[in-house]
């Protein structure tokens, strides 16, 4: 038995390592709890790599973007507008534009208005995500043989895609929760990581995942910085383990494995099942929310903190990896949550 702390990635550096801190002191076990697709992106990363860009590389040097399963006009609002190129800026590499949207599944209404309006060509592809183990695995054979290629069998979309792909010099896929199916995961996200590093021969390519909550706070890197893993983690035994499977929140519960809850930040329960919030209810809770925040858990020890980033100055990792300062643009009526959670450390017996 551990203290379970469940933590939505929207805190700030210093409440992170804080955090991180408390549940080392106490042995406790921290996990991140995230969709199938981001679970997935996660073991892809550790399994394959990732080739890194920044934003700003997408905006100067892209021709071919592609966004496949994700909603940006709702997680990302101006994601589409700060990576298209103005009209008044001058190229930096050269004279290479953008040439080309590839929106590749069910898209919005408001997201295929943004990119209209970006005056760049676009084209949709229709594929489900039942079907989407299938266009990676005829994309990365086109790929491979380096011709678009069609013929009997061939998903309409893959002939699409090997041709934007295999055609351009600088290309970028976002992809998002939407991507393929639950029990896909794992082989979507892992053969997505691998068509990617396939096309970087001749080629510059990347992908990103995009999370529906919007950008990723410094949780996962700060964790994987101090630990050598991205989240899942446990001191119970003194010492870090890692295990994705076992330190997974709805397992912990159902299994009874945990003598307290510390939920941290407003969507800590949002991928949790209707079982694993009554089992919550029945152990006691301690809920660190925002100090405007609706979320109440009947019987908890609610803890109202300020939001990082909106009411307090806080630094944060944007999710292509580069190191922001967020500062407040309103006013604070709680405490910062890493002024809090430091004042919970301080009075934690060295273990």
């Amino acid at each position: 038995m551990a203290p379970l702390f469940i933590v939505d990635d929207s805190q700030g550096l210093e409440a992170t390592r804080a955090l991180l801190a408390i549940a080392e002191a106490v042995g406790g076990t921290v996990v991140w709890p995230a969709g199938a697709v981001a679970r997935g992106a996660a073991r892809a990363f550790a399994q394959v790599g990732q080739v890194t860009c920044s934003l700003g590389d997408v905006r100067s040097r892209a021709d071919v973007v592609a966004f496949w399963g994700c909603d940006v006009a709702r997680s990302h609002p101006r994601l589409i507008e700060r990576m298209t190129p103005r009209a008044d800026q001058p190229a930096q590499f050269g004279e290479r534009t953008r040439t080309m949207y590839l929106l590749i599944g069910d898209v919005s209404a408001e997201m295929r208005q943004q990119v209209e309006k970006t005056g760049v060509p676009t084209r949709h592809l229709a594929a489900a995500p039942s079907e989407t183990l299938l266009v990676l695995q005829q994309l990365r054979e086109r790929v491979k043989s380096g011709q678009p290629g069609s013929g009997h069998g061939l998903h309409p979309a893959v002939s699409a895609l090997a041709e934007a792909f295999l055609g351009c010099r600088y290309g970028c896929l976002f992809y998002g929760d939407a991507l393929c199916q639950e029990q896909d995961s794992e082989l979507a996200t892992e053969s997505l990581a691998r068509l990617v590093s396939e096309l970087n021969d001749g080629r510059a390519f990347h992908s990103q995942y995009l999370g529906d909550d919007g950008d990723m706070g410094a949780g996962s890197l700060v964790c994987t910085w101090q630990t050598g893993y991205a989240g899942a983690i446990s001191y119970r035994r003194g010492r870090i383990e890692h295990d994705s499977n076992h330190f997974d929140a709805k397992r912990i519960l159902r299994e009874d494995r945990a003598d307290c809850v510390v939920l941290v930040g407003d969507h800590a329960t949002c991928h949790l099942s209707a079982y694993s919030m009554a089992r919550i209810e029945t152990l006691p809770t301690i809920q660190i929310c925002g100090q405007d925040s609706q979320l109440k858990l009947a019987d908890a020890v609610t803890l109202r903190v300020a939001r990082d980033g909106v009411h307090t100055k806080a630094m944060f990792h944007r999710f292509d990896g580069l190191s922001l300062v967020a500062r407040p643009f309103l006013d604070a009526t709680a405490p910062a949550p890493a002024q809090v959670l430091n004042r919970i450390l301080d009075r934690l017996p060295a273990r």
